[in-house]
């Protein structure tokens, strides 16, 4: 059960906005696609997910990073991006984020 989409998880710089931005994509193949639906398919209760995108639960936990990053499809740069921006992206410096997040980009085009 995964997802591929067009995005790249690292022109995003939270979470939220990330996941919101799939969603709506999403919903660009299937307008009926809902947040129960999507919920459902991250195996995360609709009320979390619906604060998760808005920006009102700042951290995911850690067994759900994992599922939601399965589902995703994400590779293990990406995950690991993912990670880091569920961790709580605000936790690091403006320059360190930048620094993490242009290494494991650049590592992942490079076939690294």
């Amino acid at each position: 059960m995964s997802e591929r989409f067009m995005l790249s998880i690292y022109d995003f710089g939270r979470v939220s906005d990330f996941l919101t931005a799939v969603f709506q994509d999403m919903q660009k193949d299937n307008p009926r696609f809902s947040i129960r639906a999507w919920s459902s398919k991250l195996n995360i209760d609709p009320g979390s997910l619906s604060r998760i995108l808005k920006g009102d639960r700042p951290t995911i936990p850690a067994q759900t990073v994992t599922h939601v990053c399965q589902v995703l499809d994400l590779n293990a740069y990406e995950t690991a991006y993912f990670e880091l921006l569920a961790a709580g992206r605000d936790r690091l410096s403006d320059s360190s984020f930048e620094i993490i997040r242009t290494a494991l980009k650049v590592h992942q085009q490079s076939g690294g």
